[in-house]
């Protein structure tokens, strides 16, 4: 099993279309102030700056010689089409995680050492590289946990293959953060029972990790501590769903800044839902409070529509006056159970900050 992840892929782009950035510290995403980091460069990230950070928390720690930029979707989209197109001519199947990551499954590595492993990966990344200068790490493994670690360790620009033989070696000593579906809450959860490692996780009952993770969650965590992880990489279906989000500079107080917010939200949701040939019955209306709470409410209406009233309207059938809710910073309008009626295309959605 391989993982792809492309280097510091936003801000990649933009040092390699614009070269004057290059070996600068480079941050993408929103600029207002409440704007959050999508992207950071290796230069970048030296000063501790990472994607999902407020954006002034990053600017202030880059500091002066940070270069901000807002992100240009369609750039990404086109390069990013470009990447694992290259890659199908190789690994026919990919399943992509995002725009910037995917596994894969080459049946010619059936049965093959680490040796030849490392090579294929090699050549992919050398394709990459041709077809558009851009960087990816890769990592390999016997399933698809142990690979995304892998490609976790090969960063930046590298390679690393996991054998069967290293695998539970790697895992003993590895945080159990590490281990896909770990969050903070789970990661202090399990901390208070004092297993800090994937070994500690794997090494604990599975009586006690439901206990605490729930039955849900706590088998399938347990089971790839173990190393157990027979998941198959499959192609990824069209999204059914499309939406558009605001993060607003000031606190929406009014009824009238909200309704008029989410005219403007669900106009944006709408243009992606025509851009992917899409009717939609379910539109969901997302509020973020000022305490970073979320209410989010839905109406499904009985037939499937692309009308931009007839949407809107049923977003705003759902908004709850901010004097009773409280102060809004952000709104979000998706629409969803939206089968094609066209030709349909998959495009990122952007958080606009305002």
């Amino acid at each position: 099993m391989l993982h792809l992840d492309m280097d510091a892929f936003f801000a990649s782009v933009e040092q390699l279309t614009r070269p004057t950035l290059r070996g600068r510290p480079v941050l993408v995403g929103g600029l207002g102030g409440r704007g959050v980091v999508a992207g950071a460069s290796y230069e970048a990230r030296a000063y501790g700056a990472r994607s999902a950070m407020p954006m002034h928390q990053a600017r202030r720690m880059v500091g002066a010689g940070a270069v901000v930029l807002p992100p240009r979707g369609g750039l990404y989209s086109m390069l990013s089409k470009t990447v694992f197109d290259a890659l199908r001519t190789r690994m026919p199947v990919l399943e992509m995680i995002s725009m910037d990551e995917a596994f894969g499954e080459p049946q010619e590595l059936a049965g093959a050492d680490a040796e030849a492993v490392r090579v294929f990966a090699e050549e992919l990344r050398a394709l990459i590289r041709d077809r558009t200068g851009l960087v990816a790490s890769i990592g390999a493994g016997s399933g698809k946990q142990i690979a995304k670690i892998a490609s976790g360790l090969a960063k930046p620009d590298g390679v690393r293959v996991v054998t069967p033989a290293e695998q539970r070696g790697l895992f003993e000593a590895l945080p159990v953060r590490k281990l896909w579906g770990i969050g903070p809450v789970a990661d202090e959860k399990l901390r208070r029972l004092g297993i800090e490692t994937i070994g500690g996780l794997a090494a604990t009952s599975s009586t006690e990790i439901v206990s605490v993770l729930g039955a849900t969650l706590g088998p399938s965590l347990h089971r790839l501590a173990q190393g157990i992880d027979d998941r198959p990489v499959a192609e990824r279906a069209d999204a059914k769903q499309v939406s558009a989000e605001t993060t607003f500079a000031a606190d929406l107080m009014t009824l009238d800044q909200l309704r008029a917010a989410v005219e403007r939200t669900g106009a944006a949701a709408h243009a992606r839902l025509l851009g992917d040939g899409r009717a939609a019955r379910t539109v969901v209306l997302k509020l973020k409070k000022s305490d970073m709470s979320i209410v989010t409410r839905s109406a499904t209406l009985p037939y499937a529509t692309a009308d931009l009233q007839t949407l809107v309207a049923t977003a705003q059938r759902q908004v709850i006056d901010p004097l009773e809710l409280g102060p809004v910073r952000l709104v979000g309008v998706s629409l969803g159970d939206s089968p094609p009626f066209g030709r349909a295309r998959c495009s990122p959605t952007w958080t606009r900050v305002m």
